[in-house]
């Protein structure tokens, strides 16, 4: 729960469409079903999705969750 918590606290610091990448991709979706979906360019959203989870990573290891 608590780690739920701090994703989300991360997430709400990002830009809407990364954090929108990164829903979708966390609930199982490819850069291709998040770019079909959205209405994206396939490498708009790997884009977004790629750049997203670095932000979230950092977010998290400054917040003291490292999975490295």
């Amino acid at each position: 729960k608590q780690i739920l918590d701090q994703v989300e606290k991360v997430l709400s610091t990002m830009d809407e469409n990364r954090r929108t990448a990164i829903r979708l991709y966390l609930q199982g979706m490819t850069s291709f079903e998040i770019a079909d979906v959205r209405g994206w360019s396939e490498p708009k959203a790997r884009n977004l999705l790629y750049r997203g989870l670095k932000d979230l990573r950092a977010g998290l290891k400054s917040a003291g969750i490292d999975y490295s």
